[in-house]
């Protein structure tokens, strides 16, 4: 009898043990995106959600600095504004502006510093854009006209079934998908609330998706198609997103620093949304897009795929935005001389090629929709301004 009490005494304070840590697993994720808690879930998603490692590079690549310049203003609707003030009102956490592979501007705040890893939110999603160019390149999918359902079988009782994988790329794949984050009974919030507190697949999620309208018709920008993505590089590859990247991207463009990809508890990445790096290592992506596609003597994604992801076509759909959507890449319609990766609450990887500028803004602004146009606005004003 004494033996049974201790075992049972045991079992109790590891099920004891089991209940404080699944309290602990569910409170970082229902204050995710609480107003307090932003600014440091935003620079630690690993406390938030599992996740894989990516190993950076063994070949380092270093920005040279001249961090005496200085970057003091920009222009705005005709009138010049400081720099540090609008960082300040749009909670910037990081910043670092790149021209001539030299840093020439670089501030960490709100607790960041130079090696925290800050996560990407949509950025994300022109990683995986880059990694549908480098598996078409590589024949692993033969053409992005074909259904996904094609490739991702699990999606074809979804809206996703018949839908071409250039649609999904285009955001225009038709399938219903509220992207409210402000509305808890959302669907982008519910992929979170249903995998990290049910435990439940990502990929289940998916399957349940319906169509709204038809494929093609109109842009319709969604997290799902993005996911839907990843599933595409998962099945064609064998791998996860996040392990395909490492290889064919990360390793290969001189990262230096941690870097991982946030999944669901059945380890399956978040592509829409879950990668993280340092700002430094996140302007290395910018740099291979800034060339085309090209690091060093290496052709790492074709330079016809990223002029074919940042270039807006005759046929490109309207988004009701100053800005067009190629393949996961926001786009300006007229005067193409720049892109860039955005994210939800202010993450900005923007890139513009002619004067080999390459800006990072990472954020926990709660005003990003308001500030997102001023911010472009100073981007684009630093890239051009003669120093």
């Amino acid at each position: 009898m004494k033996k049974r009490t201790k075992l049972g005494l045991g079992a109790g304070i590891t099920l004891s043990a089991f209940a404080a840590y699944k309290v602990f697993q569910n409170y970082q994720a229902l204050t995710l995106f609480h107003p307090t808690k932003r600014v440091e879930r935003f620079q630690h998603m690993d406390k938030v959600m599992p996740f894989r490692e990516i190993e950076p590079s063994k070949q380092p690549f270093q920005f040279t600095e001249n961090l005496d310049s200085k970057i003091l203003t920009y222009t705005y609707k005709g009138n010049t504004r400081s720099v540090d003030s609008f960082l300040e009102q749009s909670e910037t956490t990081g910043f670092l502006f790149i021209q001539d592979d030299q840093v020439l501007y670089e501030t960490y705040r709100l607790g960041s510093k130079p090696t925290s890893t800050f996560t990407s939110w949509s950025v994300a999603k022109s990683m995986v854009s880059a990694m549908v160019g480098v598996a078409l390149e590589e024949g692993l999918i033969k053409s992005i006209e074909e259904p996904i359902g094609r490739y991702v079988p699990e999606l074809n009782h979804s809206g996703y079934g018949d839908v071409s994988i250039k649609n999904v790329l285009l955001m225009s794949s038709g399938v219903r998908f509220n992207e409210e984050y402000a509305n808890k009974k959302s669907d982008i919030q519910q992929i979170f609330y249903q995998a990290l507190l049910w435990d439940q697949s990502a990929d289940r999620f998916m399957k349940k998706l319906k169509n709204e309208s038809g494929a093609g018709e109109r842009f319709h920008y969604i997290s799902s198609d993005t996911q839907a993505l990843g599933m595409l590089i998962r099945n064609v590859t064998g791998r996860q997103p996040s392990r395909y990247f490492e290889e064919k991207i990360w390793k290969q463009i001189g990262t230096e620093n941690r870097a991982f990809w946030s999944q669901d508890r059945k380890g399956n990445d978040f592509s829409f949304c879950g990668f993280n790096a340092t700002l430094r290592d996140y302007a290395k992506f910018g740099r291979l897009f800034c060339q085309e596609g090209k690091w060093e003597e290496e052709q790492l994604v074709s330079n016809e795929w990223v002029r074919q992801s940042t270039t807006i076509h005759q046929d490109s759909l309207l988004t009701g935005r100053d800005s067009g959507y190629q393949y996961q890449w926001w786009v300006p319609y007229r005067d193409n001389q720049d892109f860039l990766a955005l994210g939800v609450w202010g993450q900005f990887l923007y890139v513009h090629p002619k004067t080999r500028t390459i800006i990072v803004k990472t954020s926990a602004d709660p005003d990003y929709s308001i500030n997102e146009q001023e911010t472009i606005a100073l981007l684009r004003s630093l890239a051009t301004s003669t120093r």
